[in-house]
């Protein structure tokens, strides 16, 4: 089954339904278990939920992804690195998780 469909940034996986819900979750900087704060359609989305968490209304969300060529020995795709996404913020961390269909 190939696995094509980057619509915009919505970095879809699946040819027959375009939508994508992604896994919003956050943390504090000393805590460690992450808090699920709900699905987001897109990264729009994601990104005016973390502001909305922040209490930021007037800035833009920055998102990074995690690569390391030197320890990556299972051969990671680049869908799967893409599939994992994070933002930290004044008031913690962010993950973004593409939900699997």
């Amino acid at each position: 089954m190939p696995l094509s469909c980057f619509k915009s940034l919505d970095f879809c996986i699946s040819s027959r339904k375009p939508r994508c819900m992604w896994s919003l979750k956050t943390r504090g900087e000393k805590i460690r278990e992450w808090t699920d704060l709900g699905e987001v359609p897109d990264l729009t989305a994601a990104a005016r939920a973390i502001l909305k968490h922040e209490n930021d209304s007037g800035s833009a969300v920055f998102f990074r992804f995690y690569v390391d060529p030197l320890t990556n020995m299972t051969g990671e795709t680049d869908a799967e690195i893409l599939s994992r996404i994070e933002y930290q913020g004044n008031n913690g961390f962010y993950l973004l998780t593409r939900q699997r269909h």
